[in-house]
């Protein structure tokens, strides 16, 4: 499988420690197939700094269905 230039993107905000907002801000500008997108966010849910976040990104993905 080939790494994308989106992947390396949310990875580079990830390590300037961007916020998870900053970082979904981006993610849902992007027009990919929904397994692309889906790995992203999963990228940048994996790498949040804080439990905290990592909490309310569960929170709000439940929330949605």
């Amino acid at each position: 499988m080939r790494l994308t230039n989106e992947h390396y993107t949310v990875k580079a905000m990830i390590d300037r420690g961007e916020s998870f907002g900053d970082i979904e801000d981006y993610i849902n500008t992007l027009v990919l197939p929904s397994e692309q997108l889906s790995a992203l966010w999963l990228l940048a849910w994996a790498e949040a700094a804080d439990s905290a976040t990592r909490r309310q990104v569960v929170t709000d993905t439940l929330g949605a269905y």
